[in-house]
């Protein structure tokens, strides 16, 4: 059976921009059995989407989740790091420590393709200049400059009126920023590797494995060294 591990809200709520008729967007983490995997039963990674009574539940498979922050992407940064937690864990506080510890230039490319995305979609023909629309954009972009710039996460409420320039401009800022920051190119992926197969072992009742552990590090550092050379 899985077990959930935690759920955050992500959506406008996150961004503290909600209207009456908003829907409340759920983030939902959660582990299937370790011995699934280990059968072929499951390969785990899943995802899936229930929506009930303007409640929409997006919920990742930890696994999936790993791999997504490993790449950057911006969508599950905000699952993790939202300021609105609705299940807490201790999972998600240790993760959420090491997602604060291991900023890299590569979430760039996802913040940047979904704003660009948009822009092209809604804005550039001028089909949707609606303050929703835009401000949607513009947030995105504003979160990916202070994360680039500063490695902090802000989920501020926008509270100017923003327009088609301002869209333009904030793309080109953060290109610029992504161009000078001095960040590095990937996160370090070993402490995610590393909690996720703590979490394996935990499900499968082997938590504090010491032998598992140091089988697990001499692998994953001759796999750095072979890759490093």
């Amino acid at each position: 059976m899985n077990k959930t591990l935690w759920q955050t809200e992500i959506g406008s709520r996150m961004w503290n921009m909600q209207r009456e008729d908003s829907d409340t967007d759920i983030f939902k983490a959660y582990i299937i059995p370790t011995t699934d995997i280990l059968s072929g039963k499951n390969k785990g990674c899943g995802s899936h989407f229930n929506s009930t009574d303007k409640i929409d539940t997006t919920s990742h498979e930890i696994g999936k989740i790993i791999d997504m922050l490993i790449r950057g992407n911006v969508n599950f940064i905000w699952g993790v790091m939202s300021p609105i937690i609705v299940d807490d864990s201790e999972e998600l506080r240790e993760l959420r420590t090491i997602v604060e510890n291991n900023v890299a230039k590569n979430c760039f490319h996802s913040i940047h393709g979904l704003a660009v995305h948009n822009y092209k979609r809604y804005i550039e023909n001028d089909k949707d200049l609606s303050s929703k629309r835009i401000n949607t954009i513009i947030r995105t972009l504003f979160f990916g400059m202070n994360l680039l710039e500063k490695g902090e996460f802000h989920f501020d409420r926008l509270i100017l009126k923003y327009n088609k320039k301002d869209v333009e401009e904030s793309i080109h800022d953060l290109e610029e920023i992504y161009n000078i920051t001095d960040l590095p190119e990937k996160p370090d992926e070993k402490p995610y590797r590393d909690y996720l197969l703590k979490l394996r072992l935990k499900e499968l009742g082997l938590v504090g494995s010491d032998v598992l552990m140091e089988a697990w590090d001499n692998k994953y550092d001759k796999r750095w060294n072979k890759v490093r050379k």
